[in-house]
Order: C-alpha cells, then sequence, then structure tokens
C-alpha cells in the first residue's frame, strides 16, 4: 500500500491521512513503510518519501549550483529560493505544505553528503570560493560599515549614494556584487542587509514564536519588536520565508529553520 503510493508522481505520502482512512494501527502504518523503504521527513508529522526520490531531487539541486558556478564563478551560488521556484512543478508534491518539506530534506541530504553547503539563503558547493576584484572590494569596504545599524534598519540605495556621493547606479552595482559573493543579502530593489542583521532578524523571529502559545507570529507582532515599519517588515519576513527560516499559514509565520551559515 504505501509503496504503492510512494511510487506515485507526488512521491510524499502522509502516513497519518492513511491511517487514519484506512482505519489501520500506528503499527502496520510503520510495517508498511519498512517494507516499501520508505523514509520519514524531517519536520514534516506523518509525511513519507523513497530514498530514490529525495536523491533525484538532490541531484537536481547540485545540477543547478553547478551551472551557477560555471556560469558565473564570480558569485557565491544560487538562492535557496530560486531552487524552490525551479523545482516547485518538478516536485509535484500532492500538498503544497509538502513541497518546502520534501526540499528541505533533499538540502539536508546534499549538506551532509558534503556536496553542498549553504550559508544563510545561498547555496553552493563547499569548495567554492568567489572574490571580488580590487575596485569592488575597495567599494564594498566604503559601504558596508553604512549597512552595520543598531536599529536593524540599514540605510536604502538613495541614502548609500548620496552619503557616499556616488551614483545610484554604482552602489547598486557593488552591492549586487557584494550579495552574489555572498557579503551580503538583498531584501528589496532598494535595500541590502549584512549577515549579522539577518541573524539578529532571524533570532527575533525565533524568541516571538517560542514565547506563543501557538509556537508562531504575525507580522504586526514581528514589526513591533523590530521597529522595521510596515513595508520593510513584509520585505524581511518574506525573505526568511525564502531562506527557508520562516514558514507563512496565513496571517501567522512560524520558525522552521535556522540555517547553520546564516547564524554563523
Amino acid at each position: 500500500m504505501v509503496g504503492a503510493l510512494l511510487a506515485l508522481p507526488t512521491g510524499v505520502v502522509d502516513l497519518v491521512w492513511l491511517q487514519r482512512n484506512l482505519c489501520v494501527s500506528p503499527a502496520t502504518i510503520e510495517q508498511w513503510l519498512a517494507e516499501a523503504g520508505g523514509v520519514r521527513l524531517e519536520g514534516a508529522h506523518g509525511l513519507a518519501t523513497l530514498p530514490r526520490t529525495l536523491a533525484a531531487i538532490t541531484a537536481e539541486i547540485l545540477r543547478m549550483v553547478d551551472e551557477v558556478h560555471r556560469d558565473f564563478p564570480e558569485r557565491r551560488g544560487i538562492e535557496a529560493r530560486a531552487v524552490f521556484d525551479a523545482l516547485r512543478v518538478k516536485l509535484r508534491a500532492e500538498s503544497r505544505d509538502s513541497q518546502p518539506l520534501l526540499l528541505q530534506a533533499a538540502l539536508h541530504a546534499a549538506i551532509a553528503g558534503g556536496n553542498l553547503a549553504r550559508s544563510g539563503a545561498v547555496l553552493q558547493r563547499s569548495d567554492h570560493s568567489p572574490v571580488l576584484n580590487a575596485v569592488d572590494s575597495a567599494a564594498w569596504q566604503a559601504i558596508a560599515p553604512l549597512l552595520l545599524r543598531e536599529d536593524l534598519k540599514p540605510p536604502h540605495l538613495q541614502q548609500l549614494a548620496q552619503h557616499l556621493a556616488k551614483p545610484a547606479a554604482e552602489i547598486e552595482r557593488v552591492l549586487s556584487k557584494a550579495a552574489d559573493a555572498g557579503l551580503a543579502y538583498r531584501i528589496a530593489p532598494n535595500r541590502y542587509f549584512l549577515p549579522p542583521t539577518i541573524t539578529r532578524l532571524a533570532a527575533i523571529a525565533a524568541e516571538l514564536a517560542a514565547a506563543d502559545e501557538l509556537g508562531s507570529f504575525d507580522a504586526a507582532h514581528y514589526r513591533d519588536a523590530t521597529a522595521l515599519g510596515r513595508n520593510l517588515t513584509i520585505e524581511v519576513l518574506e525573505f526568511l520565508d525564502a531562506a527557508g527560516i520562516t514558514r507563512r499559514r496565513g496571517a501567522r509565520r512560524s520558525v522552521i529553520g535556522l540555517p547553520e551559515g546564516l547564524l554563523a
């Protein structure tokens, strides 16, 4: 039973649903799962898949990362959100909620195997090291200190350009290069945050979720805790969603993971 369901294109089975609708015991479900060679997805209550399904997704992730390294060697890697968007159709999971869990499981397998590293929202091969050229490096050294703010609200692109008396297009070019190299994160079209700032923002999300009896929080509480303002709060939360740190369900979010590379 479980084996036949796992072999379907969706690649995922809800064991809780199966047990409830077939009126069988948990022991029977476990026996069927073992006989099918299935594995449970971490952090997913009742969801299971096949090792070969995870292996296929992992191989596709590595192929995408290798393409970016080949075509853009100056970049650190590819954002996890881009991987998710590209694989969303290929995953073909029966439930949209199972898609990020299946992808996360495949990512964990690649990282555990030493083939992939994750730094914040970016995936890269473990041995890949992008480097800014001399001109961009000098420009970045002038910009970076301005982004490190205690109030968690770095200046936007136009403010940086005004402070440095440089064209906004040039500042944006350097910021884009810095983001590609993993030195900054692009939160919005006109805002870039340093890794330490993202670390603090992720920690605040975790603290809010831990303090709530439902283990979640809404945008208003996050806005109040960070003092970012409404628009920037939404942009930050969407970034955390895409980075695999939080997951939105309706008006609330839960914390599903704190990437090691981001919190290092």
